[in-house]
């Protein structure tokens, strides 16, 4: 028996972002799959933030280390990804995302 789960993805991405370069929106859409894709039951929301590894961004993606890196800084450019580092603050450029021991994402879609 297969088991099929659910990511809710926020309509406006298809609405009005698919015209992102792709390894933008296969970024993009691992930030949704891994905060969006999480319910907590006892909050009764989806998870907000999540942590993501570069690695794991390359993993998912199967793009190389620096288009992930350019498509992030892009997606922060056009304010639909938050970034933040493990002290809470909000990280902007590639060198503040470089020093940051962890790096936490938030889609900005709704």
């Amino acid at each position: 028996m297969a088991y099929f789960y659910r990511t809710c993805t926020p309509n406006k991405l298809f609405d009005t972002h698919l015209h992102l370069k792709e390894v933008e929106l296969k970024v993009l859409l691992v930030v949704i799959r891994q905060t969006y894709g999480y319910y907590d039951k006892k909050r009764g929301r989806h998870k907000e933030w999540d942590w993501i590894s570069h690695t794991f961004f390359c993993k998912k993606t199967s793009k190389s280390s620096k288009a992930i890196g350019l498509a992030i800084q892009r997606l922060i450019n056009k304010r639909l990804i938050l970034v933040k580092n493990e002290r809470g603050m909000l990280v902007l450029t590639p060198e503040e995302r470089r020093i940051s021991k962890k790096l936490y994402f938030k889609a900005t879609l709704e």
